[in-house]
């Protein structure tokens, strides 16, 4: 990193923190202020899931150097006067791209792109920066692509399994995932399409659901109020048997009520006599 009068005066220790580029290296950064492809057409969401805005990145800021506590303007010169920085050079993310797809690279071996990835590097607009700013909001971050390829495998490894899990799943264990989901559809054959689709695209969540002792508790619940043996209140948030109510959902849980009631079931004291009740009159 050059040094000037005015710019660059970070720490030798910090300078030799900022890993060098060889000869030729390419170096990815992936922007994160995209937002969801909210488009019609189906194909158009899957080419391009997040859309994403051409972004002025800071290329000139003042730092706190963490090694010498010291606060330093860094930034990427463009014309220098008597060793003073008059000017910093402009980057535009996505500039020459039609359509940007979020990410663009720096190349070692290129002065311009050295300068750039240096001061990206330090950017509190990085994630990851040594030099973070509680005022500032991460916009970029540099693609490891080694972790990316072991979340891509991950990812691979959990749609498998959730997809083999799907196979092994009959009627009634479609009927009582939508229950648990609150799902209001009771047709079989559009519950399968239902989960067999949900499975697809969530499939953690999936796993997470089969895998989730709560979930039969909420299946029945659901399936309880469904028929009236229980009787839940959204606006007062009471759970009734009968004329007795025999538990209150908090405000803030409302949204998951089928959650709190389950949980209310694990955790209170008469939870599993009421449960027990429950289950009597849906076999009866």
């Amino acid at each position: 990193m050059l040094k000037y009068k005015n710019l660059n005066n970070i720490s030798d220790e910090l300078a030799k923190e900022i890993p060098k580029l060889e000869l030729g290296q390419e170096v990815v950064f992936q922007m994160l202020n995209g937002h969801p492809n909210n488009d019609n057409d189906r194909n158009e969401r899957e080419r391009q899931p997040f859309l994403y805005g051409k972004t002025q990145l800071q290329t000139k800021f003042r730092i706190r150097d963490p090694k010498s506590g010291n606060s330093v303007d860094v930034g990427v010169p463009m014309a220098v006067e008597n060793d003073t920085v008059t000017s910093y050079r402009p980057f535009l993310a996505g500039q020459d791209d039609g359509v940007f797809n979020g990410k663009f690279s720096l190349f070692g071996g290129n002065q311009i792109h050295e300068e750039l990835y240096e001061i990206f590097w330090l950017s509190p607009e990085r994630e990851g920066s040594p030099c973070p700013d509680l005022r500032v909001k991460p916009v970029f971050k540099i693609v490891n692509h080694k972790e990316e390829a072991t979340k891509a495998i991950n990812k691979v490894d959990i749609l498998r399994k959730a997809l083999e899990d799907l196979k092994t799943m009959e009627d009634v264990h479609y009927a009582n995932f939508g229950a648990s989901q609150n799902w209001s559809e009771t047709d079989i054959e559009f519950l399968k399409a239902k989960v067999s689709e949900f499975a697809r695209s969530h499939p953690d969540k999936f796993l997470a659901i089969r895998e989730d002792k709560a979930t039969s508790i909420k299946a029945n619940v659901k399936k309880a109020i469904d028929k009236q043996i229980l009787t839940y209140d959204a606006i007062t948030g009471d759970v009734l048997t009968g004329d007795s109510v025999v538990m209150k959902v908090a405000k803030d849980h409302k949204a998951d009520y089928l959650g709190a009631i389950a949980r209310w079931i694990g955790e209170s004291k008469n939870g599993k006599q009421v449960y027990d009740g429950i289950l009597k009159q849906l076999e009866n």
